[in-house]
C-alpha cells in the first residue's frame, strides 16, 4: 500500500527537499494539506513565512519537534543537531 503525503508529513517532521532552489535543505513541516505542506527552517524561512512544498519534493527524515512549544531558535537548534550527528 502506498504511502499518500497525508500519511507521511506530519506537523514537527524534519524533511530534506529533493528539489527546486532550496535542493539539500532541512526543513521543519509546519502544517499539510493534500500535495503541499509549508516548511520552515528558522532562518530564511521563519514559522511566521513558511515556504510551500509539493510533497513529492521532500524526504521525509525520521526526527521530529514539538510545535506547540516550538520557535524559530528551537527549530534552528533541531535541525543543527540533526546536521551534526
Amino acid at each position: 500500500m502506498k504511502k499518500t503525503g497525508e500519511d507521511r508529513y506530519r506537523p514537527g517532521t524534519l524533511a530534506y527537499s529533493l528539489r527546486g532552489r532550496d535542493a539539500g535543505r532541512v526543513y521543519v513541516i509546519v502544517r499539510q494539506d493534500k500535495e503541499y505542506v509549508w516548511a520552515a527552517d528558522g532562518k530564511k524561512r521563519p514559522l511566521s513565512a513558511p515556504k510551500r512544498k509539493n510533497i513529492k519534493h521532500l524526504q521525509k527524515i525520521n526526527r521530529s519537534v514539538d510545535l506547540a512549544q516550538a520557535d524559530d531558535t528551537v527549530i534552528i537548534q533541531a535541525i543543527d543537531d540533526y546536521l551534526r550527528r
